[in-house]
């Protein structure tokens, strides 16, 4: 009588178990893609459903031009921002002669309407053109931005304020070796114009530089006219409190 042959092989119900592995680990790998959102178009997504419903916000470092209850260059007047600190006069009248004095500096320049200014408490917004200040998709300063750097160096040489330099890009995607994206570029060109400040010798421990790449929008960046107007270079002098005695 033949013996029985053994089998060998891998059991059946292997190949079951390994179908059933992989199909688990492909569904939770589409689980983690499927939640991993884009987290700025979510905040505008959910900004766009407050403005929607009359709910008004505010972010650290967003212009808020009308913070003082004061007219701004034609804008509209709208009431002082709760609980924001007083301005005595004397800041006041500070931060109104530094007003003229960017309004002269930019009247020099003929910078017309590639600059605006706004005031808030007792900080001063001066907001440029980014084609004012670097050729396209470069961190290099056009003759036109060296002239108005110049005359800002020297404003901040003669008033105590300190100076945020922010820059700001469109959404257009960039990806050079140099800026693998806008954040760099963004970075970089705020830092450019924060040597230039210390080559006019302003003091260090009064500058800074911020990169915000495309995340604060001041127009639509659906629009060419909206991608320009986002395309900045943002200076926020704000003025240094007194010790008191």
């Amino acid at each position: 009588m033949a013996k029985k042959r053994e089998s060998t092989g891998v059991p059946t119900w292997y190949v079951t178990f390994a179908d059933l592995s992989t199909l688990m680990l492909t569904f939770f790998v589409l689980l983690i893609s499927f939640s991993n959102n884009d987290i700025v178009k979510f905040r505008e997504m959910l900004g766009s459903i407050k403005g929607a419903f009359g709910v008004s916000t505010s972010r650290l470092g967003e212009s808020q031009p009308f913070l003082t209850g004061e007219e701004v260059f034609g804008e509209k007047t709208v009431k002082k921002k709760k609980g924001a600190p007083p301005v005595s006069a004397e800041e006041k009248e500070k931060i109104e002669k530094t007003r003229d004095l960017l309004e002269s500096m930019a009247d020099e320049n003929k910078l017309g309407n590639r600059m605006s200014i706004f005031k808030r408490n007792n900080e001063i917004l001066l907001r440029v053109d980014g084609g004012t200040f670097f050729y396209p998709g470069s961190a290099q300063v056009e003759p036109e931005g060296i002239k108005l750097l110049r005359g800002l160096a020297e404003l901040m040489l003669k008033k105590d304020f300190t100076l945020t330099i922010e820059g700001h890009t469109d959404t257009a995607p960039i990806s050079t070796k140099k800026f693998p994206s806008n954040w760099e570029l963004s970075g970089i060109r705020a830092t450019t114009v924060l040597r230039f400040m210390l080559s006019r010798n302003v003091s260090p421990d009064r500058l800074r530089a911020i990169g915000y790449a495309d995340t604060r929008p001041v127009a639509d960046n659906e629009t060419k006219e909206g991608r320009a107007k986002n395309r900045r270079v943002e200076f926020v002098l704000k003025e240094i409190p007194k010790l008191s005695p």
